[in-house]
């Protein structure tokens, strides 16, 4: 199997993770925090107090993003602002009760969205995803190196060809070796 085949499963896998999460979360009441929300929620919670600049490099995105982000989560009572007490321009994040509480919720209900998943699966081929999982996660880099130069060529020979249309995972086709 190519890398391209892979990272075609990869994309459907989590589309479908996608889909399956966002129905639970909505029946869940959680759907109101989207996915950005979630990732800060679950940032402070396994972090602890953080600063804006510090969420920001954590989450990889941009500050007005997640300036953004944490309004919305400040009023919806889930995360609490405060001065830090050596600079008053800097704002410390953290979770509040209700921000602790979506937190183990969403996790839960991440678990049983996987779960319905990779249900199919036995024991030892869960472990041996997890075990896999767990060495691609520890060996990426932290940020990713731009779009090389040929996958940019490709992508975009694909979108001439389709009239400009972005290009679908579907679409992606092994290279004949």
């Amino acid at each position: 199997m190519s890398d391209t085949h892979l990272a075609v499963l990869l994309h459907r896998f989590l589309r479908r993770l996608h889909g399956e999460l966002r129905g639970r979360l909505l029946r869940c009441n959680l759907a109101a925090i989207g996915p950005a929300g979630a990732q800060v929620l679950i940032t402070l919670d396994e972090e602890g107090t953080l600063s804006l600049k510090e969420l920001s490099e954590t989450l990889m995105r941009d500050k007005s993003q997640i300036t953004r982000d944490v309004k919305a989560l400040e009023r919806a009572d889930l995360v609490t602002r405060k001065p830090a007490p050596s600079d008053a321009r800097v704002s410390l994040m953290s979770l509040t009760r209700a921000g602790r509480d979506a937190v183990k919720m969403h996790r839960r209900v991440l678990a049983d969205s996987l779960g319905a998943l990779i249900g199919p699966l036995g024991p030892e081929d869960k472990q041996t995803l997890r075990a896999l999982l767990g060495r691609a996660v520890d060996g990426a880099p932290e940020c990713p190196d731009a779009c090389p130069a040929e996958t940019r060529e490709t992508i975009n020979e694909t979108q001439a060809r389709a009239g400009g249309d972005p290009v679908r995972p579907d679409e992606i086709r092994e290279e004949p070796q």
